[in-house]
């Protein structure tokens, strides 16, 4: 699946997202990752063959803080109050914040078994939830870190192998739910009290190896991205 196949899609989970929510600060971004297989044969010996490659990253999503003192402030001014009494746990959770987002990954991979060439693509869409804290470095400098676990579905997948094509639709390795886990690092600057520019890098790993006959299969993948978090209030 091409990239301007996976665009839509994303505006469209972003559209979902931004209609679900409330008072947000809602993230959009595109990036590159590299992706390695790992292959362990019936005989538990790790299969080689297969190379890194690289493929596109999109993801749209939301993420909040357990507790915005500002937003409270005005919306709800007694339970502000009551946490001004806490500091320690007002400081606590004003850093620490949650997320949800759609993305859509294609995890690829190229390599060779006797000079036949192999090449391996797959897009899959999923969803990402992720709790982590935000601190400011400097008055317009932010990162946010965080845990990361998604679950993510085949959408489509071919094998090259030589001349001949197979479709990876019903294969036991690629096919179902894929669970990731990882973490993720965001860096931000302020363009205006609504704007944010963000550079991103995250590490990601299978939570489970997939099974089949011809053994077990795991991947791990690391992307760089950039995008734009816009603050709505709703």
């Amino acid at each position: 699946m091409k990239l301007i196949r996976l665009v839509p899609v994303s505006f469209i989970c972003f559209w979902i997202l931004s209609n679900y929510a409330n008072a947000q600060n809602f993230q959009f971004s595109l990036g590159r990752n590299q992706t390695d297989y790992h292959l362990v044969n019936t005989n538990g010996q790790p299969v080689d063959y297969l190379k890194p490659s690289n493929g596109m990253h999109l993801k749209a999503g939301y993420h909040k803080l357990f507790l915005d003192t500002l937003a409270l402030q005005l919306s709800s001014p007694e339970k502000a109050l009551q946490y001004s009494q806490r500091p320690i746990l007002a400081k606590l959770l004003s850093v620490l914040s949650y997320s949800i987002s759609a993305q859509m990954m294609q995890l690829n991979a190229i390599g060779d078994v006797q000079q036949i060439p192999l090449r391996y693509e797959t897009d899959y869409a999923g969803v990402e939830v992720g709790i982590g804290a935000k601190l400011k470095i400097k008055k317009l400098v932010g990162i946010r870190v965080q845990g990361v676990i998604s679950g993510n579905k085949l959408l489509y997948g071919s094998q090259l192998a030589g001349n001949n094509y197979y479709l990876l639709k019903g294969n036991e390795q690629f096919d179902g739910i894929k669970f990731l886990k990882g973490f993720q690092v965001d860096i931000s600057t302020q363009i205006n009290p609504s704007t944010e520019f963000v550079f991103g890098y995250g590490q990601y790993s299978s939570l489970n190896s997939s099974s089949a006959n011809t053994g077990n299969f795991d991947l791990t993948t690391q992307t760089i991205s950039m995008g734009l978090t816009f603050r709505i209030n709703k």
